[in-house]
């Protein structure tokens, strides 16, 4: 974390250059440079990847994203999937190579997959103090990945005090609502990565990311205000063929609702960064897809869906959460 060590301090220095703080004193100067920070509209830059896909008589090259910033400077989090899951052959995946992030996919069926990360400076975020700060992210676990006996998988995290979860990735044989990852707290200090699949070799991958050196809770957006409640945090939607179709994946969770027409609002762009933190459901193309991405002045959960009434198992569900940029509470 040096080089963030660095940037921290030559920005302590501008704002004692041109009058923000009193250089004397070295904790009044990061809070002044914080709030100074967390006052400028949130800085964030989209990346995507494809596979190459081949449908009817229309084709399309795949391409990767170039240019993605190092992870010792920069959060990413997944925030959008989508393509034809058919088996393991199939995946999309945020991860971090060589200090970098990074966005993979494979696809071995013929509409192919994509994704989508969305990246935000770590100075985004403010906390209580960075004497101890080790703001880093990384994969939480091997592929959590189910054999097809409708039993849910847990994944138990441990030292998860202080981190925030988003999924980072998905594969397998997505065939309905039988299928379908999530990741999570399970009490103050814990959190589990689950998984569910009757198909078979459905499975996906999560990340975690330090917000609070000092491990205290994880500061949450909700629709009544800043909340170290991850479930009450988060935000669900799902479209499905068959409208009594539901998910069962996390149980606990806390959904705030349903929408059918429209991204569901979530926190404003300023305040927060989202992610998403489950997927379930039937994944037969490029119209079956999962976005947590800005729209207009809040993030906003959508969902689509194409596969018509009469398609057996034509259900997407998807959850998400937003992290307050102020972690200081």
């Amino acid at each position: 974390m040096r080089r963030e060590g660095d940037i921290m301090k030559r920005v302590i220095a501008l704002a004692c250059a041109v009058g923000l703080a009193a250089c004397g004193d070295d904790a009044e100067n990061f809070k002044k440079v914080q709030d100074l920070n967390l006052s400028k509209p949130l800085e964030f830059k989209t990346f995507q990847i494809s596979t190459p896909s081949t449908e009817g008589d229309t084709a399309s090259n795949g391409f990767t994203p170039t240019g993605m910033p190092s992870a010792d400077t920069h959060y990413c989090v997944l925030s959008r999937v989508s393509g034809h899951f058919q088996g393991t052959g199939e995946f999309v995946q945020l991860t971090v190579e060589n200090g970098k992030w990074k966005l993979k996919a494979g696809a071995l069926t013929a509409g192919g997959v994509s994704a989508q990360a969305t990246c935000v400076p770590k100075y985004s975020f403010a906390m209580a103090d960075d004497k101890k700060a080790s703001l880093i992210a990384g994969l939480v676990s091997p592929n959590a990945q189910m054999s097809g006996s409708c039993d849910i998988s847990t994944t138990l995290i441990g030292d998860a005090a202080g981190k925030a979860f988003f999924l980072a990735g998905m594969t397998g044989r997505w065939n309905g609502g039988g299928e379908a990852i999530s990741v999570g707290p399970t009490g103050p200090d814990g959190a589990a990565l689950r998984a569910k699949s009757c198909a078979g070799g459905t499975g996906g991958w999560a990340l975690s990311y330090v917000l609070r050196p000092d491990k205290k809770p994880v500061r949450y957006f909700s629709a009544t205000g800043p909340t170290t409640d991850a479930n009450a945090a988060t935000f669900s939607d799902f479209k499905a063929a068959d409208a009594e179709a539901w998910w069962e994946i996390f149980p606990k969770l806390d959904v705030k609702g349903t929408a059918e027409l429209g991204p569901i609002q979530m926190a404003p762009v300023n305040q927060a960064v989202c992610g998403i933190v489950a997927i379930s459901g039937k994944f037969r193309g490029s119209g079956e897809w999962i976005s947590v991405l800005p729209k207009g002045e809040h993030w906003g959960l959508e969902i689509g869906n194409l596969q018509g009434e009469d398609t057996d198992g034509g259900f997407i569900h998807a959850a998400a959460r937003c992290v307050l940029r102020d972690q200081r509470g």
